[in-house]
């Protein structure tokens, strides 16, 4: 079992210099193996900003953890449109190195590390540590493809003399937990290492359905991922493996266990696009909110096995 030594007044510093390497081309240098730094340097990796709100009390983290120092930050700060207690989150990680054979072998090590906290960040913060959000863009165009869309827009802008629409896009994703998502996360991974097969192939699922873009790719991964949870929770009907379930978990499903198994294997969108018979014939695709229901709902029986499974709190 991992050991987790986070302690409050611990300190985490880094200075970034950019000196002159006088390299003779322009271009990304690479280093032989065995160059040994004059003095150690600290390698220092920040999450990009989140917007995260911690509602029952406690401190975010600082401390060593498997050689790296991790540090959580939540700064307040009020943007219009936010709850009060939603403010500005980041993690940063470090790493001290002392040549470049280490260098080599500690950036390999943060990635690992990173992508590990970006998983299992879903059973602490409710989504990975870098999620799949969706957004609404104004800036048209076409992928593949240069254009002058913006250029031409704007300059009817400028001659417009009627009255304007200005719509404010920016990005107000946010999260609110209970408590900082660092020591969470670092728990659940620590479970999934010794969790069963089974267990460790439902958070793969899992992760990879909510690490999917928003459509049939998801929906096919939490079909997938809840096919297996149906497999692994006890009980011989839907009924009785829903009861199971957290009730909490069970109180906030909007449609039955059994009708989400009907969605997952009779619906065009998820696992099955054909009707078996001697000619072809699609099966039917999901309403708009028959997707959001067993989007909503799926992720929640999934979320709620891995928890049951890997025994996270």
């Amino acid at each position: 079992m991992n050991t987790f030594k986070f302690q409050s007044n611990a300190i985490l510093s880094h200075e970034l210099q950019e000196p002159e390497l006088g390299l003779p081309v322009p271009g990304v240098p690479i280093l032989p193996p065995g160059v040994v730094a004059p003095e150690p340097q600290t390698l220092h990796y920040a999450s990009t900003t989140k917007l995260y709100g911690v509602t029952g009390g406690g401190e975010p983290s600082v401390g060593e953890f498997e050689g790296f120092g991790l540090q959580e930050t939540l700064r307040v700060a009020v943007r219009n449109g936010l709850p009060p207690e939603v403010g500005e989150y980041t993690l940063s990680i470090e790493r001290t190195v002392k040549s470049s054979d280490e260098l080599l072998t500690a950036s390999a090590e943060v990635r690992g590390f990173v992508s590990d906290l970006d998983k299992f960040w879903i059973y602490a913060a409710g989504e990975p540590l870098n999620p799949i959000v969706k957004r609404v863009s104004l800036e048209r165009g076409i992928a593949g493809w240069s254009h002058n869309e913006l250029q031409v827009r704007d300059y009817l802008v400028r001659n417009c003399r009627q009255m304007l629409a200005v719509v404010d896009s920016r990005d107000q994703h946010w999260v609110v937990m209970p408590q900082f998502p660092l020591v969470p996360a670092l728990r659940a991974r620590a479970a999934y290492q010794s969790a069963t097969p089974s267990g460790q192939a439902l958070v793969d699922l899992h992760y990879s359905a909510l690490k999917s873009s928003y459509g049939e790719g998801r929906l096919f991964g939490l079909a997938k991922a809840l096919e297996l949870a149906r497999q692994i929770l006890p009980g011989k009907s839907d009924t009785t493996k829903q009861q199971v379930l957290n009730t909490l978990i069970a109180d906030n499903l909007h449609r039955s266990f059994h009708w989400l198994m009907d969605m997952a294997n009779n619906r065009y969108h998820t696992r099955h696009a054909v009707q078996k018979g001697s000619t072809v014939q699609l099966k039917p695709k999901m309403t708009g909110e028959e997707i959001a229901d067993f989007e909503h709902d799926a992720d929640l029986i999934i979320r709620g096995t891995v928890h049951r499974e890997l025994e996270i709190l």
